[in-house]
């Protein structure tokens, strides 16, 4: 054989994250071809900005994480990590859904955790932020995480 198969796994919401996924699909493949060694494959966990993005940004990069304090999509103090990757920190990791999430579509709530959160990855020094993005998330237009941010809006 030449080359090496590249193994990539998504997550499978309440069954497996992209590491597992990514293991899982590497074992089916050794179990359908017995001459492939374990150096053959590669496995590649993806993520897609849902959960299991911090962890898996922040553990490959030698990064680390802050607890930090939030607003919860329905107005609730809740505390929620801020993964900053990479040895200098510089690249924050926010999962949006962390603060954000509601049942339903369209579901009404607050953004304002998002714009804490950014606002916290600021003043902690980083210079890029990645958002990660996962449905579905509480309708406000964007106004609470803006607000959190110090925009002010006006009615006239």
């Amino acid at each position: 054989m030449q080359g090496k198969i590249l193994v990539a796994g998504l997550s499978i919401p309440r069954i497996w994250d992209a590491t597992d996924s990514a293991s899982q699909l590497a074992r089916v493949v050794r179990s359908n071809d017995r001459t492939l060694a374990s150096s053959d494959l590669v496995q590649l966990p993806l993520v897609d900005g849902g959960k299991g993005t911090i962890d898996f940004l922040v553990s490959h990069t030698l990064g680390s994480f802050l607890e930090v304090d939030a607003t919860g999509a329905s107005g609730e103090d809740i505390v929620v990590p801020i993964g900053f990757a990479g040895e200098d920190g510089k690249l924050a990791v926010i999962e949006m859904a962390r603060v954000a999430h509601v049942q339903h579509p369209g579901e009404l709530g607050t953004t304002a955790g998002i714009g804490q959160l950014i606002q916290d990855a600021l003043d902690e020094g980083a210079f890029s932020i990645i958002l990660g993005h996962e449905e579905p998330l509480a309708c406000d237009a964007g106004l609470g995480a803006a607000s959190a941010l110090g925009v002010r809006f006006f009615d006239k």
